[in-house]
């Protein structure tokens, strides 16, 4: 979850101001579209405001427009939205952009799933090739499995409606300068894409969530609504800020902070059979340990959440995806196996997003990690003896997600959907 223009500028539509006027959405709630733009004389800039004067004609989405050299991976992934623009230099995208944006894949290793983007060029003649940059653009997005749309038109006398790749202006000799009808197509664009940005922040769950039939979403991007965090006393004031939303993540931080006991996430419902999916990103280095408890219960005099858990162990990722016992009875592997063809990925390795799907049917527990069966255990005379039915664990339960006890950790989950079966 993220639309968001950057302006070097400050736009007059953007006053500063300690809360939003009544009735306007606060930032958060907002949908942010980023406008980055390549100018050197001024025209592609001019473009880039009137994409900017769009967006802000749609309640509910905010513009930040910058200079490409100047936006940041926080800048990207807080976006909901992007519209790139840049002049023409030979039918082509200019060298210096280009490289830009190859380095938002393979140096920043940015997800743009599901952000709307859009684009514009500028160029010196009618014919200078401003048609091929956007369709360049373009085809940057769709390759990066964004969303794209272009400005909409209407006539009045027919009844007309259509839409066009981008929007263009010619700025050459002949027709100097940036027309109010040049303005008028970025306006559209920006209006088109925030529109569709506001629309798909509104819905409060991931799109690659709306798609998958029965499942529904448990995060939404913003808040911890439908969560609560639990903890021992003494580890309160740490726990109040160890979870957070950041960038449209569930965020995880405890990094230079280890002598506190487990902090767990823990949904409000309840679930028995169920498929959930998510994702999962942590950075290389990260000592700390987590985990995805499963039909458990949080007990607060212990401060431990009982039931079965499936291990996330960045330093030793091989145990990522195995089935543990966190009680009640003896803490122990219930399924550690070797895995062939075991697939982990840290935040520097292709898209830095680890895909974890966890099945709970009667007793049978499986887990897949980005597409590898890593557990598939039949909990038979275990997860239903009297140990966890005294607890009310291992048949039904709350989810969890944890911060290992005295372990400094940073580790981000995103697309949390669950199918009860």
């Amino acid at each position: 979850m993220r639309t968001s223009l950057l302006l070097l500028v400050t736009l007059p539509l953007l006053q500063a101001a300690d809360a939003p006027p009544a009735g306007q959405a606060s930032d958060s709630a907002r949908a942010q579209v980023l406008v980055a733009y390549y100018s050197r004389t001024g025209n592609t800039e001019q473009m880039a405001r009137g994409v900017a004067e769009g967006v802000q004609r749609v309640p509910g989405a905010h513009a930040v427009v910058k200079p490409i050299a100047e936006v940041t991976q926080t800048d990207l992934e807080a976006a909901d939205g992007i519209v790139l623009g840049c002049p023409t230099y030979f039918a082509n995208i200019p060298g210096e952009m280009k490289v830009l944006l190859d380095d938002w894949n393979w140096k920043l290793k940015v997800d743009f799933t599901d952000k709307v983007g859009g684009a514009f060029a500028t160029a010196g003649g009618q014919v200078g090739g401003q048609e091929n940059v956007v369709v360049s653009l373009l085809l940057f997005m769709v390759h990066n499995r964004m969303v794209v749309a272009g400005p909409l038109y209407h006539n009045a006398r027919t009844g007309s409606v259509w839409a066009e790749a981008g929007a263009a202006a010619i700025t050459g000799p002949l027709d100097p300068g940036v027309g109010e009808g040049e303005l008028d197509g970025a306006r559209r664009l920006g209006e088109r894409v925030a529109t569709l940005a506001a629309r798909l922040k509104a819905t409060g769950a991931p799109a690659r969530s709306a798609v998958e039939a029965g499942f529904q979403s448990l995060f939404d991007g913003r808040t911890l609504a439908g969560w609560t965090v639990k903890c021992l006393p003494k580890d309160a004031a740490l726990a109040a800020k160890a979870w957070s939303v950041d960038q449209g993540t569930l965020l995880a931080n405890t990094m230079g902070h280890k002598e506190h006991f487990y902090i767990m996430l823990v949904s409000d419902a309840e679930y028995g059979d169920f498929v959930l999916r998510l994702r999962f990103q942590v950075e290389r280095g990260i000592t700390g340990n987590s985990g995805i408890q499963i039909r458990s219960r949080y007990n607060a005099d212990t401060g431990w959440m009982e039931g079965p858990q499936i291990d996330l162990n960045p330093p030793e990722p091989e145990l990522t995806g195995k089935l543990w016992n966190e009680g009640p009875g003896p803490h122990r592997w219930l399924s550690n196996e070797p895995v062939d063809g075991f697939k982990f990925k840290y935040a520097d390795e292709g898209d830095g997003w680890n895909d974890l799907e966890i099945t709970a049917q009667g007793l049978r527990i499986r887990s897949v990690l980005n597409g590898v069966t890593v557990v598939d255990y039949d909990g038979a005379g275990v997860l239903d003896d009297a140990e966890h039915r005294q607890v009310g664990v291992g048949e039904r339960g709350h989810l969890g997600l944890q911060i290992h006890s005295f372990h400094e950790l940073k580790l981000r989950f995103k697309d949390i959907r669950l199918k009860p079966l």
